[in-house]
């Protein structure tokens, strides 16, 4: 009989997530946005869970493909020779202060 209920995980999840998106953007509208936006993913996927439908062959998350919510502002860089080898990637180099201290 709870008046209220605060998911803390997920609300913390979502306020850390806009923080890093503000701060990587300069764009803190875009951040409460996205914000808002997983929230409401998260509500309809509730209300299928409820009803019943999440795992039914009707549940519009049986066709969902994972993507970034937003595009990246610049291509990844292999943090060392070794992931740059691991991911098929050598002709990228990684960042100088990547590979610092590195041995010791």
């Amino acid at each position: 009989n709870a008046d209220h209920f605060e998911r803390e995980t997920f609300e913390s999840a979502i306020r850390f997530g806009a923080s890093v998106t503000a701060a990587l953007t300069g764009d803190q509208e875009l951040a409460e946005s996205l914000a808002a936006d997983v929230r409401q993913r998260d509500i309809g996927r509730l209300k299928l869970q409820q009803d019943g439908l999440l795992y039914s062959e009707v549940s519009p998350w049986k066709s969902i493909v994972p993507e970034p919510l937003t595009a990246p502002a610049q291509p990844a860089l292999p943090l060392n020779r070794e992931t740059a080898i691991i991911v098929g990637d050598e002709a990228k180099p990684a960042p100088a202060s990547a590979n610092a201290g590195a041995g010791q």
